[in-house]
């Protein structure tokens, strides 16, 4: 029983303060805070992933953020292509770009769901080699009008 309300007690915490995830090596955290009641999902490079009634697969990642280690006089940008899915069958591709400082950005917008990136991670660093393309994982936020 005590398993139980420990459970429960986790989960109601989570949906109550929605965060964003992000992912460093081998460690996870929260970092900004996101009104409720929406919630932040991880969603990796190439998987498709579900939203309800609708999902989306990331097919191209274009990285021009400066790196975390190099002081730059523009911050950068991600570009990415995703194909948008809904009730199992595909619908479009969409592109869109992630400003270093834009809160939220976009993705979908449907009768009764929106989807927007919040950050993108891994973040680029001088000392690592380029970034593949199925390391990326986007913090996207849904929500459910």
């Amino acid at each position: 029983m005590k398993k139980l309300a420990l459970i429960v007690f986790s989960l109601f915490s989570v949906v109550s303060t929605a965060q964003t995830i992000v992912i460093s090596n081998d460690s996870i955290s929260a970092k900004k805070q996101v009104p409720e009641p929406q919630f932040v999902v991880l969603v990796p490079y190439g998987k498709l992933t579900s939203f309800g009634d609708v999902a989306i697969k990331v097919t191209k990642v274009v990285d021009s953020r400066c790196p975390s280690d190099v002081i730059c006089v523009w911050a950068g940008n991600v570009g990415i292509e995703y194909s948008v899915y809904k009730d199992g069958k595909f619908v479009e591709d969409c592109k869109a770009i992630l400003e270093a400082k834009e809160e939220f950005v976009s993705l979908l917008e449907t009768g009764g769901t929106s989807l927007a990136a919040l950050s993108v991670h891994p973040y680029p660093k001088t000392s690592e080699e380029k970034i593949s393309q199925k390391d990326y994982i986007f913090n996207v936020v849904w929500k459910q009008n």
